[in-house]
């Protein structure tokens, strides 16, 4: 394997990697960026019963702290609704 292959291999597998959805609590998918996001705002996703209620309390919190920049607590509120949207809506 030369250079090229190999930077193209590990770049690959970075991704994969940062991409990937791990399942939490119950039924609960998030990449480990998410999670750590989550965990920097203290969400513990272990406590709750499903996404939805998630949601609801990240949506609070950026109620209560708008007027704070919280981009990233933004993108995985996002992230998680577009989520729940096309995996747990009946279409």
């Amino acid at each position: 394997m030369d250079n090229e292959d190999w930077i193209i291999n590990n770049l690959i597998d970075e991704d994969l990697h940062t991409n990937f959805h791990n399942k939490y609590g119950n039924n609960i998918y998030l990449t480990d960026k998410e999670k750590e996001i989550l965990e920097r705002y203290d969400f513990n996703v272990d406590n709750y019963s499903d996404v939805k209620s998630l949601i609801f309390d990240i949506s609070e919190y950026l109620d209560d702290n708008m007027d704070l920049e919280l981009d990233d607590l933004e993108g995985v509120e996002t992230s998680l609704m577009e989520y729940n949207y096309y995996h747990n809506t009946n279409k």
